[in-house]
């Protein structure tokens, strides 16, 4: 058993070293919505629920999955952008991006199937108008045991520039 942990241990390091250098593709979820970039060996998925997923089908130990919910206000109200972002679980902090949405950062630790995990989320917010806006739900998945390990800080490095560089679209809410 522990030569099979450390197997997947130096399987999932090698195959996570070079992501700042693999090639990368415009990942498009739900007709552009949400737009951003993976590295191309990383394979794309819409789950049934309609959230995406998105790993590199060499490791299957971690995954980034995205969300996305629209929010609308009666014509009387106006949505302020921080309003946006859900509540802070720990007062979290939220940035300004240069693109003008707002990204709050955070990780939680939960047990699944007997593996202890750490989860990295990314809600970043985008106002359309006045009374309609969308958070953009990312989050990354990996065993604690990876966490420290110098091929994750690469991945959640590279994750978290892209991710603060997405694009979500302006196009009108639906009611």
């Amino acid at each position: 058993m522990k030569l099979v942990a450390i197997a997947m241990i130096l399987f999932f390091v090698s195959a996570c070293a070079h992501i700042g250098n693999q090639k990368e593709r415009r990942i498009s979820y739900g007709d552009d919505l949400v737009v951003f970039q993976l590295p191309d060996s990383w394979e794309a998925h819409i789950e049934e629920e309609g959230n995406g997923i998105y790993f590199n089908q060499a490791i299957d130990s971690n995954a980034l999955r995205l969300s996305v919910i629209s929010i609308t206000s009666k014509p009387d109200n106006t949505l302020q952008v921080k309003d946006l972002l859900t509540k802070n679980h720990n007062n979290e902090k939220i940035s300004h991006l240069t693109n003008g949405n707002l990204v709050k950062v955070y990780d939680e630790q939960s047990v699944e199937n007997g593996v202890p995990i750490s989860t990295r989320f990314w809600e970043v917010s985008h106002l359309v108008n006045s009374h309609c806006g969308r958070i953009a739900i990312f989050s990354y998945t990996t065993p604690i045991a990876y966490k420290d390990k110098a091929a994750t800080e690469a991945a959640l490095s590279y994750l978290d520039k892209s991710i603060k560089s997405s694009n979500i679209s302006s196009s009108s809410c639906r009611h």
